[in-house]
């Protein structure tokens, strides 16, 4: 690694909780979660070669004297989607500053349910996939990574996020923080985005007609524009909340206890209504459709819906 980079490194890992232990300590003890897959890949890491376990660094992965990734030790792998891995460092309550601005030639980060309270990111031009969800930022520039296909951010204190330098993004999960608008316009390829638990009032994915995945609920959304999902051609599937109330909408697979899709899809409209309020329908071309406040539809219907409520 470069002498700068590799600094960075042992400053994160040195950082001490008030506690006086260190990051080191807690990775070194976190419990190894591993995943198989039989599936047969061509490319194959060592754990003694790649994972920097007796430099004092574990879950550092290197290639080749470069680090390429933080989190992950990937045995047969081509990077993304993951199928066989050692995770080390989830869970760890690892903490304080990270600088990842010096490391080029990083390609993957999983920091899941930590509490890092920021991260930063430079010119990576290799980033694949940034996992950091489930920690303590209240920012983030992922403008530096022009060929990420994955940013899992959810569930930290963010009121926002540029994505207009990641055309190749396919997942974004923003879920449960404090966003009160995203532009999705630049990300044509996205097929998964998450965005429950934030304070969004208008969401428009008009300019993702792959998007495949959904979850827009509990925001107190007045509109929502999408195309319905997995059409050939384009067909609007529009939600308005009136007067006293809101609407959310999902559209994703059906998945059984083991999370394997099952083959079946669902596609769910919300109405939230405002203390002082009760929802009296959904409303289709002047005529009342539905009386259910979580209705379910077909899968891949078009339809531009209103939500009316009255005073109770």
């Amino acid at each position: 690694m470069r002498q700068k980079e590799t600094d960075n490194i042992r400053k994160f890992f040195g950082h001490t909780d008030e506690n006086g232990v260190s990051n080191l300590i807690k990775a070194k003890s976190a419990k190894i979660i591993r995943r198989v897959d039989t599936t047969d890949k061509n490319k194959s890491y060592e754990q003694s070669d790649t994972v920097m376990e007796d430099n004092g660094y574990p879950g550092v992965v290197e290639e080749e004297g470069k680090m390429i990734g933080f989190g992950i030790h990937i045995f047969n792998e081509d990077v993304y989607p993951l199928q066989s891995f050692e995770i080390y460092l989830r869970k760890c309550d690892l903490e304080g500053e990270l600088d990842l601005s010096d490391s080029e030639d990083l390609i993957f980060v999983d920091l899941y349910h930590n509490k890092v309270n920021s991260v930063m990111l430079g010119n990576m031009p290799a980033m694949r996939i940034l996992g950091l969800q489930d920690n303590e930022l209240y920012e983030i520039d992922p403008t530096g990574l022009p060929a990420c296909q994955g940013i899992d951010i959810g569930m930290n204190h963010l009121v926002s996020i540029d994505v207009s330098h990641n055309p190749e993004l396919v997942e974004l999960y923003i879920n449960n923080n404090l966003f009160h608008e995203i532009d999705l316009s630049a990300v044509p390829k996205l097929k998964y985005f998450y965005c429950h638990g934030n304070c969004i009032e208008h969401l428009d994915t008009r300019n993702n007609p792959l998007l495949r995945h959904l979850n827009a609920t509990d925001n107190p959304m007045i509109s929502i524009r999408t195309l319905a999902p997995q059409r050939e051609e384009e067909i609007p599937l529009e939600l308005y909340g009136e007067e006293g109330g809101y609407v959310g909408l999902k559209f994703n697979p059906v998945y059984n206890a083991q999370w394997k899709e099952t083959g079946e899809w669902s596609q769910s409209y919300y109405a939230y209504a405002k203390e002082g309020y009760v929802f009296e329908g959904w409303y289709e071309n002047g005529e009342k459709v539905s009386e259910e406040s979580i209705w379910y539809d077909t899968y891949g219907t078009g339809r531009i819906l209103y939500a009316k409520f009255r005073k109770a």
